[in-house]
């Protein structure tokens, strides 16, 4: 059933091709020029700045037992990822989550939650895009903020806690202390020490663009399918909106803007799509987790928990407010 799903999106795409070549011109650069002047910008720096970290053993010092890196609730691994996947943006969170978990600094279950809890649109993108082309309150900034990365930490902290409360008392104590020795050994593997050196710097910059224009692609081919989505008009105004944005988030918050829907629905649809992520968004974190432990059904399955319950705040914002 995949295949043929995989072969018929091929299909389209060569049919699209053929028949709508200027179309199909014109979808890649809105893509690209979607990608070069608001991704790129919002992502570049705080993507460096987190390859930087993971790659000057930083968190192996700080995480190391020996140092008391582990609090009661969170470790600070943990707690790192959660911190850039809500400041830096996607898909830092769940690339992140993916490198501590093999670095054996984060738990392959709890690295599943963070990876879904963690990986969201960042506040510039919301701020500088989302929101200008929704909405012109000035006041919805904050509230934005709240809901949009309150939710997730707030579900990610409870399913931390719940998953650990799972754990009966005898195999609590051996997770803790198989995860110490995790710790142990990677940090004595990496360095004594914290270390930072131009080769640290150039290949943070280096994997940053691997990265970024691993994005521009996905961008790209789902800017082609909204495209294609449009073209045929399958479902209606209301319908097409809602299909491109499932299909891809910048598209979407596009066509919502150039909608006739009243601005509260956009705003509500707005926030739908970012807090999901789209289906561009699922197959950008499978490609950064497909070398991982990291099931990418897990990942949707905590994702549409997500979305849903900013959604539910955002209807309840809109409607109370």
């Amino acid at each position: 059933m995949k295949n043929k799903i995989i072969i018929i999106g091929i299909f389209m795409w060569i049919l699209y091709f053929v028949m709508y070549p200027l179309d199909a011109f014109e979808a890649s650069c809105s893509g690209i020029l979607l990608w070069f002047y608001q991704i790129l910008p919002a992502l570049l720096p705080y993507s460096i700045l987190s390859n930087i970290v993971l790659s000057s053993n930083l968190l192996d010092r700080v995480s190391n037992p020996k140092s008391g890196g582990r609090i009661k609730a969170i470790s600070i691994p943990e707690a790192f990822v959660l911190l850039c996947g809500t400041l830096f943006g996607f898909p830092i969170g769940g690339r992140m989550s993916a490198d501590l978990c093999e670095r054996g600094l984060i738990e392959t279950r709890r690295a599943q939650l963070l990876c879904a809890c963690a990986n969201n649109m960042s506040p510039v993108f919301v701020s500088t895009y989302m929101l200008s082309s929704v909405s012109d309150a000035p006041g919805l900034l904050w509230p934005t903020y709240t809901i949009l990365y309150g939710i997730p930490i707030i579900l990610c902290i409870i399913l931390l806690a719940s998953e650990r409360a799972q754990l009966p008392k005898k195999n609590l104590s051996a997770y803790k202390s198989n995860i110490n020795k995790a710790q142990d050994g990677t940090y004595e593997k990496s360095a004594s020490r914290f270390h930072l050196n131009m080769q640290i710097i150039d290949a943070g910059i280096t994997n940053s663009f691997k990265t970024l224009i691993r994005l521009c692609g996905y961008i790209v081919m789902f800017s082609i399918a909204a495209h294609i989505i449009k073209q045929f008009e399958i479902t209606g105004t209301v319908g097409s909106v809602c299909l491109t944005g499932i299909c891809e988030i910048t598209n979407g918050i596009a066509a919502l803007e150039e909608s006739i829907l009243p601005n509260h629905i956009k705003y509500i649809l707005a926030m739908a799509f970012v807090s999901f992520g789209g289906i561009s968004g699922i197959a950008q974190t499978g490609s950064v987790i497909s070398q991982t432990g990291l099931s990418l059904a897990a990942y949707i399955r905590h994702r549409l928990l997500v979305s849903a319950a900013v959604t539910v705040c955002a209807c309840a914002y809109v409607y109370l407010s």
